[in-house]
């Protein structure tokens, strides 16, 4: 009889904190939304978003987002508009223990600034997404140019290798090289403060144009991408300190094990 009893008490408790638990969620929907709070995260890039910005993407779906009840939120429907933005990369949207929206947003971080040859400019983020230039502000990124014949299509992504083949070279598209290129310069810092573009001079042969010095770099396909700039960067790093570099108008990255100067 008494386990009977214990059984029952049990199951009352129980009953009783769904029902507050319940009602608690009920009088937590039923408040007014307290406020707003916008994170952005720029990712180590120059600001491509502002909380003004987000604030009307929001005002698209909510009229008076303010003046709402937190359960009428539709937190789906705000992180999609969010995401509208191209520089956006990842958003959350949630309402916190006050009662307020909290949104966390990260923004694309731009890679590369590519100028085709049908005149458009754009960048390349370090997801191989594209994204159109900012009306108010430029990012200071290495530029490509020359023989770049893809266009600007905004839902595009360019595809990420680890390592790209001799053979796969002529499979894998000239903006995806340069991408791939772009990649392992951006990873060294002394790379990143080297190379100031990319020049394509047809589709499997490029060049590295150094931000001083007006001596050019023969990089050649995209192929061996990785050993060719870590025996440039070991290159500057030594040589600079035992030879007069101003006497050569190209270093050639073409040849394994080793870098060709060609003098003026």
């Amino acid at each position: 009889m008494k386990r009977k009893i214990k059984i029952a008490v049990w199951i009352v408790v129980i009953i009783g904190i769904i029902a507050a638990l319940k009602y608690a969620d009920y009088r937590f929907k039923k408040q007014e939304l307290n406020e707003i709070i916008i994170d952005i995260d720029i990712n180590g890039s120059e600001p491509l978003i502002d909380e003004d910005e987000i604030r009307e993407l929001i005002q698209q779906g909510h009229d008076s987002i303010q003046d709402q009840e937190v359960g009428q939120i539709d937190l789906q429907m705000i992180e999609n508009l969010i995401m509208t933005n191209p520089y956006v990369l990842s958003v959350n949207a949630f309402i916190n223990m006050d009662a307020s929206l909290e949104i966390s947003v990260k923004q694309r971080q731009p890679l590369l600034r590519i100028f085709n040859s049908a005149g458009d400019s754009y960048y390349v983020d370090y997801e191989g997404a594209l994204l159109p230039l900012h009306p108010t502000t430029s990012v200071y990124v290495p530029i490509a140019s020359g023989k770049i014949d893809g266009e600007f299509l905004p839902s595009l992504t360019y595809r990420r290798f680890d390592t790209i083949t001799e053979d796969q070279c002529r499979l894998v598209l000239v903006e995806e090289k340069l991408f791939h290129i772009a990649e392992f310069i951006k990873e060294d810092s002394l790379l990143s403060e080297l190379v100031a573009q990319i020049y394509v001079a047809d589709a499997s042969h490029f060049e590295l144009v150094p931000r001083i010095g007006d001596h050019q770099i023969i990089f050649g396909d995209a192929f061996d991408s990785k050993e060719k700039l870590t025996k440039l960067r070991y290159f500057y790093s030594e040589a600079y300190r035992q030879y007069d570099l101003g006497i050569y108008k190209a270093f050639d990255l073409r040849y394994r094990n080793q870098v060709v100067c060609v003098k003026k």
